[in-house]
Parts: C-alpha cells; structure tokens; sequence
C-alpha cells in the first residue's frame, strides 16, 4: 500500500490495529458450568472467556448461591455489581449474572464442549490482561518514526483518529497516551 501511494505521488496516514488481543486456551483449561450448576437452572447466550446467565424463573437464589460463590478460575457478578472497570454496567440487557473467567480460561458446557472442542485462542478476558492489548501500527507524515507501543488498549485509537482528522472528539472512554506518544505534535 505504501509503495502503491509513493508510485502515485500521495502520502496518507495508515493505521493497522486490532479491536482486541488473543490468549491461548486448552482443553484441560476449562470451567464446566454443569459441575455447578443443573441444566435447568437456567441459561446461558454467551460463554467462552465469559458467560452471561440467565436464571430460570424461581431459581434466581439458587443460581446466585452457586455462581456468586468464589470459584477457582472464574469471578462472577450480579448485573450491576459488576466493576465499573469493565463498562459494563446495569443495563436491563446485560443478564442476571456475568462471569468472566481468568485468562486463557473457557467457560462451557459438557455438551457445548463436545460439540466445539476447546483448543487455539480466544479474546473477552480481563481487558487488562496483557494478552488483550490490541496492535496498533501507524505510519504516514502524521506519525512520529520509530514510536513503538508494547500495547494499546484500542479506545485509545479514537484520540489518535480524531487528532489526525482534526475533529473536536466526543466524551469517550479512550485515553491520550497513544496520541502522544505516536504522533507529531
């Protein structure tokens, strides 16, 4: 690409980034929700690195009982006790109980987990985790040269987007580092 724009007499700013990292997991890394809880205690939509539960009408004390409890490998909340950290608040649309396991950890089922074997990578962990930082590579004139960032927490693209566009940004939850760090001031 940038051969392509020299060729043409252009310059421009690249961006190359991720919306998140990967960790590894394993099969012999996993939390089998059915080990703590009946099937019909409820249900899940999501699992993986994380799990949103949704309790079965009648049975909300018995799952909160079982999930709130300390677990090994895996921390969960009731929906509006989870960190402010992770933004994900109180919505009426984030479910009873939310699980996030320890990184390179899967959350699952025995049946789930027969029908999709565990093994390679998977993102959704503890966004301060290391694994979780997103790669970000800028080059062009707006870019200092040989800046290099050991990791990026991908809302803080947003400053270095709005800086080089040269637009007011709107409140977010990004930070300013990046922006001064990688680019000319």
């Amino acid at each position: 690409m940038t051969e392509g724009l020299a060729v043409r007499g252009l310059t421009a700013n690249l961006i190359i980034t991720a919306d998140h990292g990967m960790a590894p997991i394993s099969g012999e890394r996993v939390i089998y929700v059915d080990d703590i809880l009946p099937k019909d205690a409820g249900h899940s939509v999501a699992m993986g690195a994380f799990m949103s539960y949704y309790p079965a009408t009648g049975r909300e004390a018995e799952v909160e009982a079982a999930l709130i409890a300390p677990h090994e490998h895996m921390t969960c909340w009731r929906r509006g006790e989870i960190p402010a950290r992770y933004h994900f608040g109180a919505h009426r649309r984030v479910a009873p109980i939310f699980c996030l396991s320890q990184t390179g950890w899967e959350i699952t089922t025995r049946e789930w987990g027969a029908k999709r074997p565990i093994r390679g990578g998977d993102h959704g962990f503890d966004p301060a985790a290391p694994e979780m930082a997103a790669v970000f590579i800028g080059q062009g004139p707006g870019f200092r040269s040989g800046v290099v960032t050991p990791t990026t927490d991908n809302v803080d693209v947003y400053a270095v987007l709005t800086d080089l566009l040269g637009v007011k940004p709107e409140p977010n939850d990004g930070g300013r580092a990046l922006a001064e760090a990688a680019l000319v001031q």
